[in-house]
């Protein structure tokens, strides 16, 4: 399942759907993705509507954090159980740069907690809401198609050069994933 919180944080109308996304994952078993704004620290708050509903926090990911490098946030996150996302890689020049991200999963990882993120470039190739795909295309179509080879060409190379070893890197995007979804 997928909800999101964004700029405007926890609001009366998100807090109902965090909710009613909660109880169905409680009863079901399904697990959660959230979006959520890393910079609002919000994470808790969203892991307490969730677990206030008996939903295993193993089984939802915070979208999105790879926007920060705060790393006592991100661990406080960590803590609790729940996985996080350092994703956004195709947005490293609108967000954190890809130097600052590759050093924060690389303190995380030498802090133990390799098997709790994972990666991902969490780009769109293409939004209905952006009108028609010829408008969305333009003139220049090679322009528009993000680069989904940026993690494995350019962030991989950036997170061994931080300390990252191959291994944890296969595993935050191979088994994490599984083992999310798994529900381990």
């Amino acid at each position: 399942m997928k909800c999101a919180v964004g700029d405007a944080g926890i609001t009366p109308l998100i807090r109902k759907i965090l909710t009613a996304v909660a109880r169905v994952a409680a009863q079901t078993g399904l697990p959660v993705f959230c979006h959520h704004t890393a910079s609002s620290k919000n994470g808790g708050e969203i892991l307490d509507i969730f677990e206030k509903r008996c939903v295993a926090l193993n089984r939802v990911i915070l979208g999105h954090s790879g926007d920060t490098d705060d790393l006592a946030y991100l661990e406080e996150m960590l803590k609790r159980g729940c996985y996080i996302g350092m994703d956004r890689f195709g947005y490293c020049d609108i967000t954190l740069s890809l130097e600052r991200r590759a050093a924060a999963i690389a303190a995380l990882c030498a802090k133990g907690y390799g098997r709790r993120m994972l990666l991902s470039h969490d780009l769109v190739a293409y939004g209905a809401f952006a009108g028609s795909w010829d408008e969305f295309v333009g003139e220049n179509p090679e322009e528009r198609y993000p680069d989904f080879t940026f993690i494995h060409k350019s962030a991989l190379p950036a997170l061994l050069a931080a300390g990252v070893t191959r291994a944890e890197f296969d595993s935050m995007m191979i088994e994490n994933t599984r083992g999310f979804f798994e529900g381990k």
